[in-house]
């Protein structure tokens, strides 16, 4: 036996107070030694068991149950009996989750989530598996009530996360708070796990609202999702394979045309509870006002985060539909997804190359589908529903690679005969009776439809992707030593010029007209048209750019123009028209800005960058050097003004634009004085 100065101190739970054991209600705390095992002063039960410990045979002290039984009752007032004179259990039988006494007082059990090692050693796997369930449907059950809790709609969403700013690696506290979250925890806290649904649903949903809203979403390309966008944001985290890449490519372009700057913040082992592999903490935040003048510096500045952003994402996007196996298989959904992606990367590739290869593997799965044995109604609906988007694609993937286009002419007779993309008669057909035949040249109210806007719109988008191929073809790399055939130059110039006047033409129509068209009312498209057919007059000047550089490139080589007298035509043709071109954008930029799509600045902006020297351009005034060679081809103050707000406000989507608005804030100059320079 040990003695008593060796005795072990008797045993105190790690939420007991060192000098004062639980106690009984209504006793009074006495210090206990080893050597005055007497607990005369602290409360016992009616079995008198010691409220603290008890010598077994050897004579060491163990904890005594009733220890823990009196200081779970420590405080409380209690009765012996139930109402009914029932008699209560006092002692605590340390059964885990709940010991006896606690079930029939109804009372919850100290143990909590602490789990004593006697009571897992006790449990079969069977039971541990069904504790693991209930825990786990406690849990989903908290995340439930969080969701009801919060208003996670993309227009709160946009409306709270204006409260602050963030930027780099700055968290805001207010930002997160809206979603329940205590950055003080961490990302590792309860309150981080339990909001990072809500969180991700909130922000993929507002990357896509940005998306298709803009103008940019009412591309042919993007025509099956339009039907398909109430399901999608109803089931955004059980979507099928083709569908969860299209949803990824719809937020990276989303990310660019949101009115919120754009800041990421990166991990990266986690990813989103909805899993399209986006960052896990995309925030939108608004910085200022883009319809104010002048911007705010943080504004300007905005872009250089959303690009790294948006690159970000649209890196996530192209690494998922890899994952997914979606060229693999060549079924309808897969191939709208692949062209999806392919539009995504032709917004940012002005030498495409990335989009030019999923390109090939989507036409190659086109022909697939068309060759298989289906039935031929099937065949029809595939074709006039894709193939446009894929001949659209192709022509100007091609023409800005100056590439041989990857649909050739057998391919059109075997694959897209059956839907009129004007390839026969575009060197011979006259534009103006083709758009007759759809807009007749009459005042009579009605005349305009839905349909009839829509299939003039088609013929001349058909005859500008020909107009593509045409210079994709006179500009070919491996043709780079051969001499400019001028007759097909001043033939495409001469193309561009009709498709540009039957843009005018329904552009005047729209603007004037005093009637909704018919079959506009369902989907609300009365200005659509509108933004579709500006769009298309966009990429008409791309025509015109890309002529002009390969004009400059000809020009440069001796071989190509042996009479001096032809090259000076050319030179000067190109020339007039390109600054011709510098004055359209400064209106479009103009009126970009009163509308409501200001991210349609950017790729004004973005496509000018095919004149490496533009800037320099449109600040070259009448009577210098090189200049303007009439009063007439001089950007005016007014335009330059134009431009300036313009690259202010594309500075806020993309950094490219804040380094053009440097050299024209630098190299702007005033107009010519009465009398010359």
């Amino acid at each position: 036996m040990q003695s008593p100065t060796n005795r072990p101190v008797a045993f105190q739970f790690p939420f007991m107070a060192a000098s004062q054991p639980f106690a009984a209600a209504g006793s009074v705390p006495t210090s206990q030694t080893p050597n005055s095992p007497d607990t005369s002063n602290v409360g016992s039960h009616s079995d008198g068991a010691s409220a603290v410990s008890s010598r077994d045979g050897d004579g060491e002290y163990r904890p005594s149950t009733s220890a823990w039984s009196a200081g779970r009752t420590a405080g409380r007032n209690t009765s012996p009996e139930h109402g009914d004179g029932t008699k209560l259990t006092e002692k605590c039988d340390r059964k885990w989750p709940k010991c006896a006494r606690c079930v029939e007082r109804g009372d919850e059990c100290d143990y909590g989530n602490m789990v004593p090692v006697g009571a897992l050693n006790e449990l079969t796997e069977d039971g541990r598996v069904r504790q693991m369930e209930r825990r786990i449907d406690q849990m989903e059950l908290e995340m439930e009530d969080l969701k009801t809790q919060q208003d996670t709609s993309p227009a709160a969403f946009a409306s709270n996360l204006r409260l602050a700013f963030l930027s780099g690696t700055q968290h805001s506290a207010e930002a997160y708070a809206f979603f329940g979250i205590d950055i003080h925890q961490g990302e590792s806290g309860m309150s981080w796990r339990l909001a990072k649904t809500a969180l991700s649903r909130a922000l993929v949903l507002h990357l896509i609202d940005s998306f298709f809203v803009s103008c940019c979403a009412y591309l042919p390309v993007f025509a099956p999702y339009h039907s398909k966008l109430a399901t999608i944001r109803d089931n955004i985290e059980s979507l099928d394979a083709p569908t969860r890449v299209a949803v990824a490519g719809f937020c990276a372009m989303g990310a660019r045309a949101s009115p919120h700057s754009v800041g990421v913040l990166f991990n990266r082992t986690a990813e989103l509870s909805i899993d399209l592999c986006l960052p896990k903490a995309l925030l939108g935040i608004f910085v200022g006002d883009v319809k104010e003048w002048p911007l705010r510096p943080e504004v300007i500045e905005a872009g250089e985060r959303r690009e790294h952003a948006c690159q970000k994402i649209q890196k996530n996007a192209l690494d998922l539909c890899h994952s997914l196996g979606i060229t693999e298989t060549p079924t309808i959904p897969n191939l709208e997804a692949l062209l999806v992606k392919t539009q995504m990367l032709i917004f940012d590739e002005l030498v495409p190359r990335k989009s030019r290869n999923i390109l090939r593997m989507a036409i190659g799965m086109f022909k697939d589908i068309l060759d298989t044995e289906v039935p031929e109604e099937e065949k029809l609906a595939v074709v006039q529903r894709l193939g446009l988007p894929l001949f659209l694609a192709d022509s100007i993937t091609s023409s800005y690679a100056r590439k041989p286009p990857l649909i050739v002419a057998d391919d059109l007779e075997s694959y897209f005969s059956r839907v009129n993309l004007h390839v026969d008669d575009f060197l011979t057909a006259d534009l103006s009776e083709l758009l007759d035949h759809y807009i007749p040249r009459s005042s009579t109210s009605g005349y305009v439809t839905h349909e009839s806007l829509v299939n003039a719109t088609t013929t001349l988008a058909c005859w500008l992707a020909c107009c593509q191929r045409e210079f994709s073809i006179l500009a070919m790399y491996r043709t780079v030593s051969t001499p400019l055939d001028v007759t097909k130059v001043f033939r495409l110039w001469a193309i561009l010029d009709h498709i540009h006047d039957g843009m005018q033409r329904i552009q005047q129509i729209l603007v004037n007209i005093s009637y909704l068209p018919s079959g506009c009312e369902s989907d609300g498209c009365a200005d659509l048209h509108l933004r579709f057919d500006t769009r298309l007059d966009r990429d008409l000047m791309d025509v015109t750019y890309l002529l002009h550089g390969l004009v400059l490139q000809k020009c440069s080589q001796p071989t190509s123009f042996p009479q001096s007298s032809q090259n000076s035509v050319l030179m000067n043709e190109s020339e007039k028209r390109v600054r011709k071109c510098l004055k359209l954008v400064a209106f479009y930029s103009q009126l970009y800005l009163t509308s409501q799509d200001h991210h349609m600045c950017y790729h004004l902006v973005w496509q000018l960058e095919l004149l490496p020297n533009w800037t320099a351009l449109a600040c070259q005034r009448f009577g210098e050097v090189d200049g303007p060679r009439s009063q007439d081809l001089e950007v005016s103050e007014t335009e330059l003004d134009w431009f300036l707000k313009g690259l202010a406000t594309a500075s806020f989507f993309h950094p490219v634009a804040r380094r053009r608005l440097r050299e024209m804030q630098e190299w702007r100059r005033v107009a010519r004085p009465e009398g010359g320079f």
